[in-house]
């Protein structure tokens, strides 16, 4: 089957090269002429399995079928959901750091083909199936268009990517996942309701202020300016908005054992109200108050690496200024960043893009990166 998503999507010339050095070693498993883009297709790869798009419009799709709105479409749109499953379900294939990516790459190229195609051949008969067909496009083509380096906003995430989790009545969009975390931002109306984890640990963070409660094992914290709450698996936590109005944070969560994939299957829900009695001092259950952390860190002159998690967690939460050049120290584990002050750019194996605060990144293990500002600071986010 040719990879005709090629001339069905717009690529950029970096995503044609590494997507044909994929085909040409599916068909030929011949290494040495395409071992050059190895590293650029593990970027693609990431950013494919990071895109939560999938799931949402799966759901949309089935639910118009179910209704028996476009039954005259029976065929196309099978051909769409089949492909939808295959992108859902790639997210647990492993991250590859060498040639087995292209087998990776080359599916997940496929599956978009098949999807895009459906589509087009229905979206013009059907409003609410170009709607989807468009968002579709644009959301891939963030990736397609690009050259490997996926940058998301945690201000700018389209509905479209949202999931309603009826389990815990929350509205999810994944940003960025690597092979262990994953980070996510979450709508929240009233709460995120008590429950735990059997295996993740995760952090509740809140880069802007939100009149809100925090809970973690029987104890409530007001929310600070900008805040983090660290926890660790089996503690008990959950978060109260007291805005009037719908809010948004991110929570970061990660597992050896599932994976980011599953935090809603790894939820224990408690029936339990936020007890009356709170502290002022996120410090006190379990916390930081981020804010009082970077005025410490931006009166300091030269640059500075700190680790802001607990150490009994082995998700673990790191702070990073820097003024010039940062060579990230992430050989051997992946590292999600998110910029948090300043303006730059950062580079991976020689293609670079532009950065700004509240933009979020995978810098996967075992490359060469570096980002450069006259003044940033980032968080860092991995699993030990």
């Amino acid at each position: 089957m040719a990879i005709n998503i090629l001339t069905l999507m717009r690529g950029s010339a970096e995503f044609k090269d590494v997507v044909k050095a994929a085909e040409e070693f599916v068909n030929s498993r011949t290494l040495k002429p395409v071992k050059n883009q190895i590293q650029y297709a593990r970027l693609y790869v990431s950013a494919f399995r990071s895109l939560d798009v999938y799931r949402p419009i799966m759901s949309l799709i089935q639910k118009m079928v179910e209704a028996g709105e476009i039954q005259a479409h029976k065929r196309d749109i099978e051909t769409v959901l089949r492909g939808l499953a295959l992108l859902h379900s790639a997210r647990y294939h492993q991250a590859y750091k060498d040639h087995r990516v292209f087998p990776m790459l080359h599916q997940y190229v496929q599956a978009l083909n098949l999807v895009e195609d459906g589509l087009s051949s229905v979206k013009d008969d059907h409003a609410v199936l170009k709607n989807i067909h468009e968002n579709f496009l644009s959301s891939v083509e963030q990736i397609t268009l690009g050259n490997g380096i996926y940058i998301v906003n945690w201000k700018n995430v389209p509905e479209h990517h949202f999931t309603l989790y009826q389990k815990v009545g929350l509205k999810i969009a994944r940003l960025i996942a690597s092979e262990f975390i994953g980070l996510y931002v979450v709508k929240v109306k009233d709460r995120a309701p008590l429950h735990y984890h059997r295996f993740l640990d995760e952090h509740h963070f809140l880069p802007e202020y939100i009149d809100g409660l925090h809970y973690l094992d029987g104890k409530v914290s007001r929310t600070t300016q900008t805040d983090i709450l660290y926890i660790k698996r089996g503690q008990v936590h959950g978060f109260k908005n007291k805005e009037g109005c719908e809010v948004e944070f991110l929570f970061v969560c990660g597992s050896e054992e599932t994976g980011p994939w599953d935090f809603v299957q790894d939820i224990e829900l408690i029936e339990k109200d936020f007890p009356e009695e709170t502290f002022n001092n996120i410090d006190e259950i379990g916390g930081r108050d981020l804010y009082k952390t970077l005025e410490g860190v931006r009166s300091l002159g030269q640059n500075f690496y700190g680790r802001l998690s607990p150490n009994y967690m082995r998700l673990f939460h790191d702070i990073v200024k820097f003024n010039g050049e940062y060579i990230p120290s992430n050989q051997d584990k992946e590292l999600i960043c998110f910029v948090v002050e300043g303006n730059g750019t950062i580079e991976v194996e020689g293609r670079s893009c532009d950065i700004k605060p509240g933009d979020s990144f995978l810098l996967p293990s075992q490359m060469r990166t570096k980002i450069l500002s006259s003044s940033m600071i980032l968080y860092q986010f991995g699993y030990e």
